[in-house]
């Protein structure tokens, strides 16, 4: 998703975002006020080395270095407290303090953490001096006290400014994530009414979602052959309605794009293709996206030499079949220049000596905010399929692109929704009676 797209969904769905950023705004307030306020007190004592005739400097510094972890454990004991406690105002004793100890190779300190912050600096004081009392007989070391503990001006935690800074950038994130993901449900969701009434055109068919042909490891046309039932009757009722446009309109040429990559729109035109010539169309397909030419494995056949070659050829000499009788095959051929300078050329007159009587010619343009050819491709056929994934489509960025398609005169007859959840699919399916009556023309 680019900056465009998450300004669109943000805008929106900015009542969503809001909700999301208010959120996390109040949850960093409540963590800032609501909790009740810590204070620290820390008192720092330093391990003085003593001389001890016949000890090495070396084996002084390891016995520091293991008592030191010991005496930490003892000042957080209970036994420790309750002997520092005498130290303490009896106002103050009744209080469990949180002691917490860090320590280096000779510097030693005493965090206390309290409800009250005269309290925890007694309890530091108290704490620092037993533990200094505790080492100042015979041995390597003595503790000496080297930074007495102050009364905290301010409490440890809660730190409200750090704490609503970081719910405010929390927000910031979990508003945009919550625009976003609001689109995606909506758009996942959205009824052929709604897109009906965004584009103004008919829906044509929903193509639902299939494993094998999302993954790209089953070609199409052997999924129709076989006779995977949402399949057929969703192709079934793509060319009914498509055979109402074509009678309607005097449509000889249909080119079948989508928005961006990745939407299904070969998979649609070889679906549409494959249905047409079944009930005796003689139909042609032409790959004219000579950048990312895909329907050779959508039809399960080799690619080759083909359109891109047309400047030294026939198209005749270039054109194949395939296993369904009546529908034949232009690759994209092997492009020896740049596509947006080729297509122009070889597109004409691929479709002036492909074109019969009665039949249909079905392009497979490149994607239309990618490509540069696409637009001058959709003008040269002039009759438009557009096919929409139903689960990543930005609708408002499709809606201007069917008004410049307008713009330049192409006829819109209509728009596909592919990879249709099969529950959905099943519940709202209007274009193919399953039961046996016949398909029926979208309204």
């Amino acid at each position: 998703m680019d900056l465009r797209e998450l300004r669109l969904s943000i805008r929106r769905h900015w009542v969503v975002a809001l909700i999301a950023f208010d959120i996390c705004v109040l949850l960093g307030v409540a963590a800032a006020y609501l909790p009740s306020r810590q204070y620290t007190a820390k008192v720092t004592l330093i391990a003085e080395v003593r001389e001890v005739p016949g000890s090495t400097p070396e084996s002084v510094a390891r016995a520091v270095s293991f008592e030191l972890p010991s005496l930490a454990e003892l000042v957080q004991s209970r036994s420790a407290r309750d002997e520092a406690a005498a130290a303490v105002p009896a106002a103050y004793r009744s209080i469990d303090p949180d002691v917490a100890v860090n320590f280096t190779t000779s510097v030693f300190e005493i965090a206390v953490v309290t409800g009250d912050p005269q309290a925890s600096a007694d309890w530091a004081a108290a704490l620092g001096q037993w533990l200094e009392d505790q080492r100042s007989g015979p041995g390597f070391y003595n503790l000496r006290i080297v930074d007495p503990p102050l009364v905290p001006s301010s409490p440890s935690y809660p730190k409200p400014v750090p704490l609503i800074a970081a719910a405010t950038v929390l927000g910031v994130i979990a508003a945009v994530f919550a625009a976003v993901v609001t689109g995606r449900i909506r758009e996942a969701f959205d009824s052929t009414e709604t897109i009906r009434q965004r584009l103004g055109t008919s829906v044509l068919a929903e193509i639902p979602s299939v494993r094998s042909l999302r993954a790209g490891t089953t070609p199409i046309v052997e999924l129709l052959e076989s006779g995977v039932p949402e399949l057929v009757d969703a192709f079934q009722g793509l060319r009914t309605n498509t055979e109402f446009q074509i009678q309607e309109h005097g449509v000889r040429r249909i080119a079948v794009a989508s928005f961006r990559a990745g939407e299904g729109k070969s998979t649609v035109a070889v679906g549409l293709a494959w249905s047409l010539a079944a009930v005796g169309v003689d139909t042609t397909l032409i790959d004219a996206d000579l950048r990312r030419p895909s329907l050779h494995r959508r039809l399960g056949v080799p690619s080759g030499h083909g359109l891109a070659d047309l400047l030294t050829g026939s198209a005749e000499d270039f054109v194949r079949p395939t296993s369904m009788s009546g529908l034949r095959y232009l690759p994209a051929g092997l492009p020896d220049g740049r596509p947006g300078d080729l297509v122009p050329v070889t597109l004409p007159k691929a479709m002036a000596e492909l074109s019969v009587e009665g039949g249909l010619l079905i392009v497979d343009a490149p994607p239309m905010r990618e490509v540069v050819e696409t637009a001058s491709i959709l003008s040269q056929v002039r009759y438009v399929i557009l096919v929409i994934d139903a689960s990543t489509s930005e609708l408002p960025e499709i809606a201007a692109a069917v008004d410049r398609l307008r713009e330049s005169g192409s006829v819109l007859l209509g728009v596909v929704i592919n990879r249709v959840r099969r529950r959905i699919f099943d519940r709202r399916s209007p274009y193919y009676d399953k039961t046996g009556s016949g398909p029926s023309r979208s309204s």
